[in-house]
This record gives C-alpha cells, structure tokens and sequence, in this order.
C-alpha cells in the first residue's frame, strides 16, 4: 500500500510540474504574442493613411450589388511608384496590380496591369492605365479599374519600391536567372537605381546568362528594365517573379526578421487599410500562397497598329469586354461573370474609335516569355 501511495505521490507531482511549465510557456506565448502585437500597432502607425471619399469612386451599378468581395475573396490595388512624393501626390504609376486573396485557403492570385493598356480613365477620356493615378490619385486610379473591369476594390496600397531595396537585403537577397541581356541591362538600371537612392551597388561581371544571387539594389533594378525581349510584358513577369521570391522567404522568415520587413515597409507606404485590417494580414503570411500570375490584357494588339487606331503609343485590349471576362476567371475562378452594362458601353466604344474586335482578337499574347526562375 504504501508503495503505490508513493508512486502517486510522483506521479501527482509530476504532473504539478508539467503543468507548471506548461502555463510558463503558454504565459511567455502570450505575452510574446501581445508585445509583437503592441510592437506592429506602433509601426503601423507610422504609415501614410489615405482618406477616400467613396462617393467620388465609380463603381458600375451591377457590380456594386454583386461584388466577389462579399463572396469570399478580398481584392487589393496595390501601386508601385519611383519616389514617395508621387505616392502621396500622385504621379505616374509605375506598377499596377490587383491582387486576388481567397479568405479561407489563402490562395493569392495576381495580375499586373500593363501601364500603357487603352481604357476609360474618366468621362469621354480614354487614355493610358497609368494616367489615372497621376491625375487623380487612389480615387480615380480606383474609378478606372472599377468601371473597365467590372469590379469593386475599395482597398489600396501604394509602395515606394525603392523601400523594396531593404526589404530584399533583409531578407538575405534572392536567386533570379537572367540572360545576358538582362544583366547588361540591369547593371545599367543599377547605376540610375544608386543615384536616387544613395546605395551601393556592384556590377555582374561577365554579363553572361546564368543564376546569380541578387542583393535588394540589384533585383529592383532588374525589375525596372523597360527594354529588350518582350518589353513591359517581360518586365511585369520580373516583376511578378520578384514578388513571388520574396513572399517564398517571407514565409520561412523567423518572427523578428517579418518585423523588420514591417519596419522597413510601413513608412514607405500609402494606403487606406486600417491598423485592425493590417495586422491580420501581416500576421498571416505564412498562410498565403501565391497559386499564379497574369498579366491584363491577355489579348491585345500594341506597336504601330495601336498607334494609328488611338494616336498614341499604347497597349490596345481585344476586346475590353472579352479581357475583363478573362480576368475574372482568374482571380475569382469558382464566381460566374457576366459583363455589366457599363462595361459592355466602354468596350464597344473602344472597338469603335480603333476599328479592332473580337473578329480580331490575336490568336496568342505577347507576354514575354514564361515566368523568370
């Protein structure tokens, strides 16, 4: 009897100390949990906040009604600009893309504008995509993606992509393959990419193709190349692929490293997202998973034919109706799409002035290639 009193005896006191740990380190989770937490609200607050009147964002009618937003998906703008003076006043946007999330998978879908794309930017205008940031900031940058694409963004993120430099750096750079022309071309935006930013750089040399590690300054330049082989399409692939390599380390990034990344980002950024928006969104990026990229218009026609239909040098989508149907079965491939009104009005005008249509559309998109590696 009295052995087995004893062996309760530990086993019972065993278990006190287990526990004991247990609430330790539960206790030391949580407050390291609320101290990440404290820490992210207090850089956040550091960020630029943009106050938009949605009253002034165009939306079409049917759209408003039926948004894929309240249908499981969370759709972002996000800008992409040289300085942070044009952030916040305007500017030229250099990067645009919309950026498809799946609430409950996490599943991240992204599609890059092309910045010289023919749309609707305002009543009767129809210009470059990239015009309506510069001439109206996020509410008629916002408007224009609404109304020619049938949707209803309502949150916004603008970047100054020189704060991608750091970010790279923390993260211990990225490996991108390049060809020969690529690193020529890179080295060349490096020398420019220095002389905004104040950093240093070094020059890949033999300017061969091959893999190479890439520290922050060299990437963005590699993401800056406008020339060569498939022009803005290639160089939305870089940039996507550059994305992509980023949010890959992100997601093995050890919880001190993601709040330097924050720390870097936030005030280089300018948006309308909230504190209690953002901090959900930081917190679950190891969930995401980026599934694929596009670039819009998937079928279009550009060069001199596009230059006599509209007088200027741009991006002519075949049709506008067609490539927004499109984009829809990308970013939300499980909703069904039927074009609004509206839209259907703005593509049949586009079709109009320029004499393309479906009979037109081409057989293939001259993307640039496939994705960068």
């Amino acid at each position: 009897m009295s052995g087995r009193k004893k062996y309760r005896t530990k086993k019972s006191y065993l278990g006190q100390n287990i526990r004991m740990i247990l609430c330790v380190l539960l206790t030391l989770l949580a407050a390291a949990g609320l101290l990440l937490n404290a820490l992210l609200d207090q850089e956040i607050g550091r960020m630029i906040r943009a106050d938009i009147d949605f009253a002034n964002v165009a939306v079409n009618s049917s759209v408003r009604e039926n948004s894929p937003d309240t249908r499981g998906y969370r759709t972002i703008a996000l800008v992409g600009v040289d300085s942070r003076d044009e952030s916040e006043a305007g500017g030229n946007s250099d990067t645009m893309m919309i950026l498809s999330i799946h609430k409950d998978t996490g599943e991240v879908r992204i599609a890059s504008l092309y910045r010289d794309t023919y749309l609707r930017i305002s009543q009767g205008d129809y210009q470059k995509a990239n015009a309506a940031y510069n001439r109206g900031g996020p509410e008629l940058f916002l408007s224009m993606l609404n109304t020619n694409l049938d949707l209803n963004i309502t949150d916004f993120v603008t970047v100054d992509f020189s704060v991608m430099i750091d970010m790279i750096d923390i993260l211990g750079g990225i490996d991108m393959t390049l060809t020969a022309d690529e690193v020529v071309m890179m080295n060349d935006y490096c020398q420019g990419t220095s002389e905004i930013t104040g950093k240093p750089y070094e020059a890949i040399e033999p300017e061969v193709e091959g893999t190479y590690h890439l520290s922050g300054i060299q990437a963005v330049s590699y993401m800056r190349i406008r020339y060569g082989y498939g022009l803005e399409f290639r160089r939305t692939l870089r940039q996507r692929a550059v994305v992509l390599k980023m949010v890959e380390k992100m997601k093995s990034a050890s919880l001190p490293t993601l709040y330097r990344l924050l720390d870097t980002l936030l005030p280089g950024i300018y948006t309308n997202l909230t504190k209690e928006e953002i901090l959900p969104l930081a917190l679950a990026v190891k969930k995401y998973t980026i599934s694929d990229t596009t670039g819009f218009p998937f079928d279009h026609v550009m060069g001199e034919p596009a230059i006599a239909a509209t007088g200027i040098d741009c991006v002519l989508p075949v049709t506008l109706e067609t490539n927004a149907a499109k984009l829809h079965n990308f970013l939300y491939p499980d909703l069904p799409y039927t074009p609004s009104e509206e839209l259907i009005t703005y593509s049949d005008y586009i079709t109009e002035i320029t004499g393309y249509g479906e009979a037109d559309i081409p057989e293939s998109s001259a993307d640039g290639g496939e994705m960068p590696s």
